[in-house]
């Protein structure tokens, strides 16, 4: 099953979740305008993304197998010339020029000091989430084939890739500081083992986030969904409907008082814990997968991620800025 496929199984069907409180918040109708990127052919869809401080890197690529990576330094957009064979999902590193990305077939591509190398693990699942500790390193997917189950994999101080838990039941979609979401299915590990922390309804969840103490989680399928775990159970927060997309949420990222979240038909949004900030109606209708800060900027990033063919990107940028959008070089 190529991504695309992978992409309508977890964002077009019907799902358990459901929250009948939802009523609209404050908006902005200029929040966030304009467009970096407008549908950008160079790039594929964006499906990743992740910045050292000085370069933001965006992970994604096109249906027909390709993977590729882009850069962004806050002036410019370029695409790296070399592909990979499959789409890249996620990317994370942990400091300036070392990061790993993931993607279809147990992909992953390390970039440290310059150098690229090729980690790739023995399974034909795909691995849509990695995050890097600063000790240890962590991947998650799962068998979007046949199966459905999940996989954790885990790559220890001064060691080589292992699976760290496999045959889990779910797809594992995104790993953060120790905590595991996927398909209707929460995992923390204590250091020992891995606690089951369920979200409500079995909701399924893509994205998860924090900083300091706080924990946030996005997802839903049909009813968007953000839940923060309040140190002993996730918390359903009310999602603005005017900056949901009208579908689940798919990214989302925090600075530890905002958070930054990420979903279908242009839906990028600011939620202060109280108000929703978002345009109405939104800058576009592409679909948004990721959240990430750049510099001063934060970036949400995303394409047509259901159109079989012709595989675009888009960026917004918050705050807005005067120029854009941007063109696409090839890295030199």
């Amino acid at each position: 099953m190529h991504a695309a496929l992978a992409l309508l199984l977890f964002a077009g069907c019907p799902g358990k979740d459901k929250d009948d409180t939802d009523t609209d918040t404050d908006t902005d109708a200029t929040a966030f305008a304009p467009l970096l990127l407008d549908a950008a052919p160079e790039t594929g869809v964006l499906l990743g993304a992740w910045s050292d401080g000085a370069t933001a890197i965006l992970v994604g690529g096109d249906y027909a197998g390709i993977g590729r990576i882009t850069r962004y330094d806050g002036t410019s957009f370029c695409v790296e010339a070399d592909e990979v064979p499959g789409v890249l999902w996620w990317v994370h590193g942990r400091g300036p020029g070392d990061w790993y990305a993931v993607g279809e077939d147990g992909i992953i591509v390390h970039e440290q000091n310059g150098t690229r190398t090729r980690e790739d693990v023995p399974t034909t699942s795909t691995l849509f989430g990695v995050y890097d500790d600063g000790t240890d390193v962590w991947a998650v997917g799962g068998d979007v084939r046949n199966t459905q189950d999940g996989e954790i994999w885990r790559k220890p101080a001064g060691g080589a890739w292992e699976l760290f838990q496999g045959e889990i039941d779910g797809l594992m979609l995104k790993t953060w500081n120790h905590w595991f979401v996927g398909d209707g299915i929460a995992y923390w590990w204590d250091g020992t083992q891995l606690v089951e922390r369920p979200p409500p309804n079995d909701v399924k969840l893509f994205t998860i986030t924090g900083a300091g103490d706080r924990v946030w989680a996005v997802g839903g399928e049909i009813v968007p969904t953000l839940l923060e775990w309040d140190g002993s159970a996730w918390v359903n927060h009310t999602v603005s409907p005017s900056c949901a997309g009208g579908q689940g949420l798919n990214g989302v990222w925090t600075d530890g008082t905002d958070v930054y979240v990420a979903g279908h038909n242009g839906a990028a949004s600011v939620y202060d814990g109280t108000d929703w900030t978002c345009d109405v109606p939104p800058l576009t209708t592409a679909h948004f997968h990721a959240a990430w800060k750049h510099g001063d900027e934060h970036l949400w990033v995303g394409g047509n991620l259901f159109s079989p063919t012709d595989n675009t990107g888009t960026v917004v940028v918050h705050p807005a800025r005067a120029d854009g959008p941007m063109s696409v070089s090839v890295c030199e």
